[in-house]
């Protein structure tokens, strides 16, 4: 396509334009849906419960993490993706996904007067979560 005549006269022209985006340090763009890691602490994925996480097209959201949920699980905020471009117009967004990772505490995190509530849970699922123990 060739651009309009010049300003007085002159021979019409071609103007390129070159993009390029520079990657984000947590979120990854494929198409015009958004990839980003979530740490969950295992309490919530546990029990359930809302973490506020950072979109680039909304500033914070809330987001919900269903009880029982398992590191690896994919959780979801249609809408807060890249914008889909319909003849130059936006028409949508994309999706931002948000990959879940369950966070234990290292030993020394862990306080002194939580041990006796795990050794109880412990002896409460004994043998319910599919882990042989010897």
């Amino acid at each position: 396509m060739r651009g309009n005549v010049g300003k007085y006269g002159g021979e019409p022209g071609d103007l390129y334009i070159g993009v390029q985006t520079l990657e984000h340090t947590s979120i990854r763009r494929m198409g015009v849906d958004l990839y980003s890691m979530l740490n969950v602490s295992f309490v919530d994925a546990i029990l359930g419960g809302k973490v506020v996480v950072a979109t680039l097209t909304r500033g914070n959201s809330e987001l919900r993490i269903p009880p029982g949920t398992q590191h690896g699980t994919v959780l979801s905020i249609p809408g807060a993706g890249a914008p889909i471009l319909v003849q130059g117009q936006m028409e949508e967004r994309g999706t931002h996904y948000f990959e879940v990772t369950v966070c234990l505490p290292s030993p020394d995190e862990i306080p002194s007067e939580m041990h006796p509530i795990l050794e109880d849970l412990a002896k409460i699922y004994d043998g319910k979560s599919g882990a042989r123990t010897t």
